[in-house]
């Protein structure tokens, strides 16, 4: 498309030491974070950790962005979304995407999904997984499980399993550290989430697209969600020498969702 959808700021952070510059952006009614470098070799792995339709088109994106030296991990514990997931993948030759048929949690074990009609009009992305005995089994494994040489983001999306995603990666987080991407839109986790980040010494800044954008992929002109917004935390190593500017730092884990 070319151009940036007309009423979303694009926001800037600066890296001079590591020769990067990371961009939060909106593409489509997705978030994706785009990570630029002016080296190959600072943007080569990225882990996405997400549960919904939308994981075809972000994959689509961090791929374009790591380069054919680099690679994408996408975990999808719903069965028919890592189908269609592979499916994408298939048709977009994308060689260096990883899917992985489970969902990312604090240690390995099984949960469930509970019964979804994939025939029906619904948001996919928005159910969470259960300890119920009945349902679609799924694998559950911990982050620290992947053999990485590099990782320089991850995004997590996991319907109020993001604490407990990050527990299970605190070896590759603390070895790496990467870049973060996570939704955080449930008031009842966010403190316990944000201390957990600041405590891993990271700088924590809320990125709040509207969930509605003018250029989505159909033409919509219809605004069907209002002033909903996506309420997401952008996280940097706080060693890093970076300058953000544009979004709103979160200082404290008792900072609510309009402010810092």
């Amino acid at each position: 498309r070319g151009q940036r959808p007309a009423g979303i700021e694009q926001h800037h952070v600066h890296v001079p030491r590591y020769a990067a510059m990371l961009k939060a952006v909106v593409e489509d009614d997705d978030i994706a974070v785009r990570t630029l470098a002016a080296k190959r070799g600072d943007r080569r792995n990225a882990i996405r950790v997400r549960q919904d339709r939308n994981a075809r088109k972000c994959c689509l994106v961090l791929e374009r962005l790591v380069g054919s030296q680099g690679a994408v991990i996408a975990f999808e514990p719903q069965r028919i979304v890592y189908q269609n997931l592979c499916a994408n993948i298939a048709l977009n030759a994308l060689a260096n995407v990883h899917a992985i048929n489970m969902a990312a949690d604090s240690g390995a074990g099984t949960a469930a999904l509970p019964a979804i009609d994939y025939a029906a009009t619904g948001n996919f992305g928005g159910i969470a997984l259960t300890d119920a005995a009945d349902g679609e089994a799924v694998q559950i494994a911990a982050l620290d499980t992947l053999p990485l040489e590099q990782c320089h983001l991850i995004k997590i999306d996991v319907e109020g399993m993001e604490f407990d995603v990050l527990q299970g990666g605190e070896k590759t987080i603390a070895k790496h550290r990467p870049a973060l991407y996570i939704e955080n839109d449930r008031a009842e986790n966010s403190p316990r989430l944000i201390a957990h980040l600041l405590a891993a010494d990271y700088r924590l800044f809320w990125h709040r697209p509207p969930l509605y954008n003018p250029d989505n992929y159909f033409a919509n002109d219809t605004n069907e969600f209002g002033d909903l917004l996506s309420q997401n935390m952008f996280c940097l190593p706080r060693a890093r020498d970076f300058e953000v500017t544009g979004l709103v730092e979160i200082n404290s884990p008792d900072a609510g969702h309009n402010g810092g």
